[in-house]
């Protein structure tokens, strides 16, 4: 990974902070309306609560500013 592409990820941090559950939904929503056939790969998604999802985006919080 190239040193500018490094700095990219590192920028997006703030908005991942702020935003972060957002996106995540966001991103499942697209996904799903565009690959249905990706549901099966995440039916066990649904078990996974809230707190988790928190520390899910802690850690990459922690990941990318580091």
């Amino acid at each position: 990974m190239t040193e500018e592409t490094k700095a990219i990820i590192k920028s997006t941090a703030p908005v991942l902070k702020e935003h972060g559950e957002a996106i995540t939904q966001a991103m499942y929503i697209n996904l799903f309306a565009a690959h249905p056939e990706a549901k099966e790969l995440f039916k066990m998604l649904h078990l996974i609560s809230r707190k988790n999802l928190q520390m899910l985006y802690m850690h990459m919080l922690l990941i990318l500013t580091t």
